[in-house]
Order: C-alpha cells, then sequence, then structure tokens
C-alpha cells in the first residue's frame, strides 16, 4: 500500500527513532520537513520546518543528524555558503548559522555526539588548495554556548586528509570536541608500504580538537579518542553508544594485508542509556523528560510499564483562568498563504473558542475614490511539489520536476559522430479568466539559456490571438520574479514557455517555473481598503464527550494580498507630453533619452521598438539594432541560419528594463539607404517622486499599471498570524489535545501539536488578562444510565434486599423522580408513596 510519495533523506545518521516512529528529512520543492512514520500503524505524519518554506528548490540539502532527544540538524548549501539550521520535534527552529564552504564540496557539515547520543555541536570541513601546499581545515559551531572554533592540518605533497570521509564527530566527558577523518590508504601492488605520497596519496587519519570552554581548538592526536587507533583508518559509522572504524587492505600480493574493523564503545551513564531507549522507542512525549533506575539487569519492558503507570504521565490539560471578559492566551504562528487548515481540542467551554488573527501589513493608498481599489477574490497558485487534479492551470505531470515545471527544455546528447544542430522546444499551461473579473498572472522562473534574448523566453495568448512576449529583461541564465505588467481582460489564456539552443555533443537548456499564481480581482465601489490585522473566519463543530466537548473546526489562511491599491508614483505613456524622455536623432540614428533626475527612479522603464529590416540582393541582411547599456538586440529579416533564431527578436519588441536611475540611453541603429528602418512607437514608464515611499514588493516586479495609476500589493499576508483561545467571559476553562494541521495527499501534516504535559510548554504562549497552569486532566463523570419507558407502559420492580429484624434505621420507603421528556411533570414526581406506580 502506498503512503506517500516524498522525496526523502535517509542517509546512515539521518533516521533517528523516536516514540516508537521513524524519523527522516523530507523535501517539497525548497521547504523542508519532518516524517514521523510509524511502522506498527502505517501511518505518516509530517511536520513543517520552520523558516523553510522559501528556501531556494535548486540548493543542495543534507540531512546532518538527529540525535537522542529529536533534535534535526540540516545543512542547505547554495554556491560557497552552507546554511545550518536545528529544529525541534515540532518544527521549531532552535538554531541558525551561516557557514562558508569550499565550492563543489557541499556535504560537508559534522555531526558531534555526546556519549548520551545529544548533539550540542556541529562541524563544517572544508578543504584548500594553494600553489605549494593543501590544507585541510574543520570549523565547529556550538549550539547553546556560541563557541566557533577553527584548526586545520597541512601539507606540501597533497592533502593531509580525505576531508570527505568523515570518521566522527564527538563531544567527551569533558566538554572537549573531537573531529576524526579519514585517511586514503591503499595498498597498491609492487609499490611497497607507506609510500602513499609518491603515488599522491599522503592522507593519512586526522583528528582536530576543540576546547569550547576555553575557546580554542588545535590539531589533535588519533589517541585523543582512545588508544589503540593507528593513522590509516579510512571509514567510520557511529550507531548510539558506539563507533565503528575500518580500513581497507587492498594489496594484491601481501596476503597480510586484511580488511581491519575497530569497535569503540563511549561511556555512557546507565541512567542516560535508560533515558535514550525510552525515547526512542516508547509512544510518549519526549518533552517529558522521564528518567528512573531499576534494581537489577535493565529491562525496557518493566521500564515502559512503570512509566505508563506513574500518574503524573497521565493526559493534562491547561487550564486557563481569565480575569475579564476580555482576558485570553495567544501565540504567534506561520501559516501559509491559502492553504486550509484544521484544528482540534478538547475544553469545558460550551463553544469554540479558538480564532485566528492574520498580519496583514497596509501602506496608505494614493487614492481611495471609487474603482481605485481592486478586491482579492480569489488566488490560485501552484508550486508543482505535487501533480494535483482540479488545478486551474492545464499543466502536464510529466514535465513536475525536484518541485519546478519543467516547461520547456531543449536537451541534445549526441555519440562519436556528433554535429552542431539547432533545436527547440516549448509547452503550453492554459488557464481562464472569468467574466467580471480582472487577472493577475506572476511567476518565478529558473533560465539556463544560450547566447541570445530570443533563446528562452514566455509570452501570453488570449483568446486564440498572437503572442505578447514577456519584458523580462534577462541577460543570461539567471533566476528571478515576474509578474505581467496590467491586468488581464476575461477570456481563455495560453502561457506559453520557449528553450531554444545550438550546440554538439552535449546540449542542455531549459526554462522553469515554480509558485505559478493567478489573482483574479474586481473593483471595489467604494473607499473600502485593508486592515493591519485581519481575522480569519473558522467553521467548528462541538461533539460532547462526557464533561468535556472535543471542537473540530476549519479556516483558511489570507490569500497573499487582499487588494491592490494605487500608491504615489509618475506612470507615463508616450515620449511626448512628459518631463523624462526626449526622442532625439535621424531615421537610421534615432535616441531615446530619459533623464531621471536625482532621488528619482524608474521602478519600470520599457520602450517599443518596431523594425523594418530588409534582404538585398538575397543575401545582404539590412538588420535593425538597438543598443541599451552594453546590451544589443537585433531584429533580422528572416533567421538567415537556424541558429540565428535565438537572437532575432520580432519586428514588434519592448525593450524593458526595472530599477534604474540617471540618464538612460538607448540608441536604434539602420542602413537607410538600403531601406532599413527602425521606430520607438511607445514608451511606458513608472517613476519614483520624492518623498513617496515604495510599497513593499515593488521593487521585485510586483507592481501593475493601470492608465495612469501604479498599483501594488496591500494587506499583504506573508504567514504572520496569532492564534489564541478566549472564552469571552471571566472563569475557568480547560484545554487539552490541541492540534493545527494541514491534509495533503490524505496525509495530515502537522503545525502545531500539543497536549500540555508540562508547564514549559506554556512558555510559548502568552496571557493578556488571564493566567495559565497545566494540571493533570480530570476524569469525566459517566452519565447516569436513567431508564425510559413509554406513556403507559408497565413497569415491574424487583426487591434485592429484605430486613429480617425489621431494625427502624433502615426503613425503606418508594419515592418517584420524573424526568420529563414532553408532556410536564408527573404529579406524583418527588412524593413519598406507599407502594410503587407500575404504569
Amino acid at each position: 500500500t502506498k503512503i506517500a510519495s516524498e522525496e526523502l533523506y535517509a542517509a546512515p545518521g539521518a533516521v533517528q527513532i523516536l516514540g516508537g516512529r521513524d524519523s527522516f528529512l523530507i523535501r517539497r520543492g525548497g521547504e523542508l520537513l519532518r516524517g514521523f512514520f510509524d511502522p506498527e500503524r502505517q501511518t505518516l505524519e509530517m511536520v513543517r520546518l520552520q523558516g523553510t518554506s522559501g528556501d531556494d528548490p535548486a540548493a543542495q540539502v543534507y540531512a546532518v543528524g538527529q540525535d537522542a532527544e529529536g533534535l534535526l540538524v540540516t545543512s542547505t548549501v547554495e554556491g560557497n555558503m552552507a546554511r545550518l539550521r536545528a529544529f525541534d520535534t515540532k518544527g521549531g527552529l532552535l538554531w541558525a548559522q551561516n557557514a562558508p564552504v569550499t565550492e563543489g564540496f557541499s556535504d560537508c557539515a559534522v555531526p558531534i555526539y555526546d556519549s548520551s547520543s545529544r548533539i550540542r555541536y556541529v562541524g563544517i570541513r572544508n578543504k584548500y588548495r594553494a600553489s605549494s601546499s593543501r590544507t585541510v581545515a574543520a570549523t565547529v559551531y556550538g549550539l547553546y554556548d556560541d563557541y566557533s572554533g577553527v584548526t586545520s592540518v597541512r601539507n606540501t605533497e597533497g592533502y593531509p586528509t580525505e576531508a570527505s570521509r568523515l570518521l566522527f564527530g564527538v563531544e567527551k566527558d569533558d566538554g572537549s570536541v573531537l573531529v576524526g577523518l579519514g585517511a586514503q590508504w591503499t595498498y597498491i601492488a609492487d609499490s611497497g608500504f607507506n609510500n602513499g605520497p609518491v603515488h599522491g596519496m599522503p592522507e593519512r587519519t586526522e583528528v582536530l580538537g576543540y576546547a569550547p570552554a576555553a575557546g580554542t581548538a588545535a590539531p589533535g592526536a588519533h589517541t585523543d579518542l582512545c588508544s589503540g587507533l593507528n593513522r590509516i583508518l579510512e571509514y567510520g559509522v557511529r550507531s548510539p553508544g558506539l563507533l565503528l572504524f575500518s580500513t581497507g587492505a587492498n594489496h594484491q600480493v601481501q596476503p597480510a594485508a586484511a580488511h581491519t574493523t575497530h569497535v569503540i564503545a563511549l561511556r555512557e551513564s546507565r541512567e542516560s542509556r535508560m533515558d535514550r531507549l525510552r525515547l526512542r522507542h516508547l509512544p510518549d512525549d519526549p518533552s517529558k523528560g522521564f528518567s528512573t533506575l531499576l534494581a537489577g539487569p535493565f529491562d525496557p519492558a518493566a521500564l515502559a510499564l512503570e512509566i505508563l503507570d506513574r500518574p503524573e504521565d497521565k493526559a493534562k490539560t491547561m487550564i486557563l483562568t481569565t480575569q475579564t471578559p476580555e482576558g485570553s492566551i495567544s501565540k504567534p504562528l506561520q501559516l501559509r498563504s491559502g492553504a486550509e487548515y484544521y484544528y482540534e481540542y478538547t475544553t469545558t467551554a460550551s463553544e469554540d473558542i479558538f480564532s485566528v488573527t492574520a498580519e496583514t501589513p497596509v501602506f496608505h493608498p494614493d487614492s481611495v475614490e471609487e474603482g481605485g481599489h481592486y478586491r482579492v477574490l480569489a488566488e490560485y497558485v501552484e508550486d508543482f511539489s505535487g501533480f494535483r487534479a482540479g488545478s486551474p492551470f492545464g499543466l502536464e505531470e510529466s514535465r513536475f520536476l525536484n518541485g519546478w515545471y519543467n516547461a520547456a527544455h531543449a536537451y541534445l546528447y549526441q555519440g562519436s559522430n556528433w554535429s552542431n544542430r539547432y533545436l527547440s522546444a516549448s509547452s503550453d499551461i492554459t488557464f481562464s479568466v472569468p467574466e467580471n473579473t480582472l487577472g493577475v498572472l506572476s511567476f518565478d522562473y529558473d533560465i539556463l539559456r544560450d547566447i541570445g534574448f530570443m533563446a528562452n523566453y514566455f509570452a501570453l495568448c488570449k483568446d486564440g490571438g498572437p503572442e505578447r512576449i514577456w519584458d523580462e529583461f534577462v541577460a543570461g541564465s539567471s533566476k528571478g520574479f515576474y509578474q505581467f505588467r496590467h491586468f488581464l481582460e476575461p477570456g481563455e489564456y495560453v502561457l506559453r514557455a520557449y528553450a531554444r539552443g545550438y550546440g554538439g555533443r552535449l546540449m542542455d537548456y531549459y526554462t522553469r517555473l515554480d509558485n505559478l499564481r493567478l489573482v483574479l480581482v474586481e473593483t471595489v465601489p467604494g473607499p473600502e481598503g485593508p486592515a493591519p490585522e485581519t481575522p480569519v473566519p473558522c467553521r467548528s463543530a462541538l461533539r460532547q464527550t462526557g464533561g468535556l466537548a472535543r471542537v473540530e473546526g476549519r479556516f483558511t489562511a489570507p490569500v497573499t494580498a487582499a487588494f491592490y491599491s494605487p500608491f504615489r508614483a509618475d506612470c507615463i505613456r508616450g515620449e511626448a507630453g512628459n518631463d523624462y524622455a526626449v526622442l532625439s536623432g535621424d531615421p537610421g540614428r534615432y535616441i531615446m533619452t530619459v533623464t531621471l533626475p536625482p532621488g528619482q527612479d524608474a521602478l519600470y522603464l520599457g520602450l517599443d521598438t518596431f523594425s523594418q529590416p530588409t534582404l538585398t540582393n538575397g543575401k545582404n541582411y539590412n538588420n535593425v539594432t538597438y543598443e541599451w547599456l552594453d546590451h544589443q538586440w537585433s531584429c533580422m529579416y528572416n533567421d538567415r541560419y537556424p541558429q540565428s533564431a535565438l537572437a532575432n527578436i520580432p519586428r514588434e519588441y519592448r525593450l524593458a528594463m526595472e530599477n534604474v536611475s540617471g540618464t538612460q540611453v538607448i540608441r536604434q541603429y539602420s542602413a537607410t539607404y538600403r531601406g532599413s528602418y527602425g521606430w520607438f512607437t511607445d514608451l511606458e514608464a513608472m517613476i519614483t517622486l520624492p518623498g513617496a515611499p515604495v510599497p513593499a514588493g515593488v521593487r521585485e516586479g510586483r507592481m501593475l499599471m493601470e492608465r495612469e495609476n501604479a498599483y501594488g500589493e496591500n494587506g499583504c499576508f506573508a504567514g504572520a498570524a496569532e492564534i489564541a483561545f478566549r472564552p469571552g467571559e471571566e472563569g475557568v476553562v480547560r484545554i487539552g489535545d490541541f492540534r493545527i494541521y494541514t491534509v495533503e495527499e490524505g496525509v495530515k501534516v502537522y503545525l502545531e501539536q500539543t497536549a500540555f504535559t508540562t508547564e514549559a510548554v506554556l512558555q510559548e504562549w502568552t496571557t493578556d488578562q488571564a493566567k495559565a497552569t497545566v494540571a493533570p486532566e480530570e476524569e469525566a463523570e459517566e452519565p447516569e444510565d436513567l431508564p425510559v419507558y413509554a406513556k403507559g407502559e408497565r413497569v415491574s420492580f424487583s426487591m434485592h434486599y429484605s430486613d429480617y429484624e425489621d431494625d427502624p434505621s433502615k426503613a425503606s420507603y418508594w419515592r418517584y423522580t420524573h424526568t420529563p421528556m414532553n408532556d410536564g411533570l408527573h404529579p406524583s414526581h418527588g412524593k413519598v408513596l406507599a407502594e410503587p406506580i407500575d404504569r
């Protein structure tokens, strides 16, 4: 049975057993999650890791290690920089550190464990090459003491040790840290023993030492870990409480050169070992930190029974005492825009007291006249983490690739008889903008391109009409964000992606996109605008279970922006009638000069061109070219060669750049004596005004132009929210077993899962006119099993007691107690009777 399909990391040391479940790292696009797989129940729970939702999907990710208490350490590498992060079992970010790494050596992080299998330090290995020497270094960072220490070893014959072979990272009982790196030790036939440097292999086992308490670091010795080790250890594997080292002796002549293995047991206290095993194997909350000592041999089953029988480990709830009707308890939470969340909890309150408030910062709009705003009606986002039916976009499942959409891929591999070839690839994405709405389309792109502005690009078609080529300035392979500059009118659309290339034996060019976003808006018929905080509507139901109510509800996080509002900027159209643009020159030598005063810059500057190239004598190409800064565009009569399509711009084409300042000069060249002409036909620009703030996101391309107005996203939701319990009255309520999660492909992905087991949990919460404590959950009283009879039904009674001594103190009597159903109390209700009522 397929439970889930995810990209997970299960390298040695990257999987840990916690509470009887396998814990491991999962990646969706750029975001990191933590998976908990229960092999007994065959269920998978996933928890999002804080602060990773915006990670680059192209970055390299490594699960560095997990410790006995559930700490997960990850490494995300981009170029020559690694971002080390540590997360708790709930996905909370506990620690982060940026560290430089050697380019191309990305799997370089070092988990450092103490004898109890806890991680308190993490290291990074690097190697450096100079003209006369080779150096291997390791830097160690403290998660809790801000320690940072670096030391290295050096050799003039070659690298002194093999940096990629991590033997161990150990924190000793005295607080010192050791990092061991392996040898590259191979017995080469007929070369003799111990002459590795002659053959370019001087690597030996090296140990680097660190003293966090003293703040120092220095090279160590292999005997610093334990005696009996040599300097030709090549491989190391760690298991809780054990280190295993091996040397592969591959000599073809000497039979004594055999594979050797060393097993080292780390000193660990009995209490630590018991606690570690409990955390690994018992389905309990690791945050309780329970430990005990048992007489005699260690018996995990007996320990489990003792733990489960302890009253302090039974279910607990939060007791919230509100001092006023406005009293509450709250905590911040990070949500995903537009995602649907589910929540559950138990309470003694008679109604749902849970609430969500989203932070939606606003800017003061330039105008609130009628039609001044565009209200967001719906938002559709595709992050390509997995193909889903029912998407508003027409997509091909086969193009989903590592969190991106491989929209166009010009790939060619040829064998030995290769030749240069031109290749073009494209695909379409369809979507609709309904009647009575307008659309805003945006996406992230990743382009690996050949030479030429027409090698990779996007184009938009409406209702089967001509292509409108995007106006993004992409001078080479790059990643970025693009949003079409104008609202899309209602209609059927096609977003087309191209990738083209010219090459020989191997050609690999692509156009990819991510976070494809379609926003539908309508005009606001009045001065309504966004608010800085937005209450999120919740829908819920209560189910009574004894003395507690179980609340089950759902809510949808706000969309990315609530409105598109006008902001102060100078939007111009056409070179005439404005103070910035001047057209000069003569046909074939036109010059467009745009002068931006000091303190002002063009958030967007686009120039429409129309070209008329010619072909004379059937062979002379008289192109029309345009120059802006150091870049050149060219329009040809046709594609002289197939590969000419990489640079041949259409006759109608827009040159555009963003965030430019000063004087911008755009020149046009053509051979008019051969009938070749070019013109600047239009100009469109969005220019800042002195003293007018630019809304967030606009400089990154999140802007729109409509008539003479500039629009930006307003009331933007970046994920920050507050959840709270608000009883709405003075008094005491109990709250327990609280969960928030999303459901993705049938799997619950928990954002919050709190059993309120300890007072420490409350440190994450903030009370307002209220107090909160944690106490054992009260046993719910079972309701009395009262008989129910139909009106007029005969009832028989049986006596099971008689007093043969007729003791007056034991006298019995009949009294009728009636619980009415629909027609009031019985006239004998509450009266003492001489005999029972039998109907």
